[in-house]
């Protein structure tokens, strides 16, 4: 606790040295320093030390009487905004808060924290708009182009995330979180070919990878496109010719029609993927659980388990992959294995 007080007394009082330009006082310096500045500056080192004791109101009118003495001080401004907004007092929080930004445009805390303001309260467009000017302050931080692109995305602006990212490759450079984060996004708007073509970029990139052809692999199973995989498949098996994996699915596609038994076994390269998401999978495997379930096939359930018990190791704490391995072994008969998973699966819950 005493280590989060120094903390945040350390933040209060850099804020207030950057925007004030009184905080740090050098020794050769105190001679042109005037007994009414450091007055000033000892006042508001108390209402830190008030603010980070929780002693919130004493802290505000501590402040409020240095405001009233340094009208045009905006470090006094965006520390009242603050603590405003710990009472939950929005309105003056705001008040505050736009005087800060108009004394201090350019400073990045400040800014942040209007744009956080704008985001709590669901105003998402105002929100981007602040950030975009973040990003035009540290054109170079990351951080700022993936909060704008959440905020797009939370718009429902797809347009702007995807701008936004190719923004960043323009300021930053290529970044392969960002690259994949794109093709994410287009993959949930149902823009599977953009997506795709996004994914080839990379292994355009990294040629001898075979990552990006399994994520494509990927887009293309959860869209029912087994078919497509084909060339993908191959393309892997150029890259390792010892893949088994890409040799089972290239079997499977180019020798006969997909029964129900080969479908699930074309699944094996998805379910074994760790960076593909577990709904994805568990979307493919659920139809076949529940097919097995009402019709008592017992050709599914051999298939199921097998792709079941890689499914808990590639997702071990994760209570759905248990579920459904418990439900298929239940079908099943295998009683007691389907009961430690049941105890698996309340214990992840």
């Amino acid at each position: 606790m005493r280590s989060g007080r120094i903390i945040g007394l350390f933040v209060w009082l850099t804020f207030f040295g950057k925007v004030v330009g009184i905080a740090q006082v050098n020794v050769t310096d105190l001679a042109d320093v005037t007994e009414r500045n450091i007055k000033k500056e000892g006042r508001y080192i108390n209402a830190a030390l008030l603010s980070v004791s929780g002693k919130k109101q004493d802290a505000i009118k501590l402040l409020d009487t240095l405001r009233k003495e340094s009208p045009g001080d905006a470090a006094i401004h965006f520390e009242l905004a603050k603590l405003y907004r710990d009472t939950k007092d929005v309105m003056l929080a705001e008040t505050h808060l736009t005087e800060a930004v108009r004394l201090a445009p350019n400073n990045i805390w400040v800014r942040i924290m209007e744009a956080e303001m704008e985001e709590s309260q669901g105003k998402y467009r105002d929100a981007w708009q602040i950030v975009a000017k973040i990003c035009l302050i540290a054109p170079k931080n990351p951080v700022y182009y993936q909060w704008k692109t959440d905020l797009h995305l939370q718009g429902n602006d797809l347009s702007g995330a995807l701008q936004t990212l190719d923004e960043e490759g323009l300021q930053i450079g290529f970044r392969e979180k960002s690259v994949l984060r794109k093709s994410e996004i287009l993959e949930s708007a149902g823009k599977i070919q953009e997506a795709i073509k996004v994914l080839e970029s990379l292994n355009d990139r990294f040629p001898n990878d075979k990552k990006y052809l399994r994520i494509i692999i990927n887009v293309l199973h959860a869209q029912g496109k087994v078919s497509e995989t084909l060339p993908y498949l191959k393309r892997i098996l150029s890259i390792d010719p010892n893949d088994v994996d890409a040799k089972l699915g290239i079997i499977l596609i180019e020798n006969k029609k997909l029964g129900k038994d080969d479908y699930l076994t074309t699944l094996t390269p998805l379910i074994n993927n760790p960076d593909a998401p577990i709904d994805i999978k568990i979307k493919e495997l659920l139809p076949f659980v529940n097919e097995q379930s009402l019709t008592g096939d017992t050709s599914l359930v051999k298939p199921i388990i097998r792709l079941c018990d890689q499914l808990i190791q590639i997702h071990p704490n994760e209570a759905k992959a248990h579920a459904i391995y418990a439900d298929i072994l239940k079908n099943s008969g295998n009683l007691e294995a389907a009961v430690r998973q049941y105890i698996k699966t309340l214990e992840l819950s």
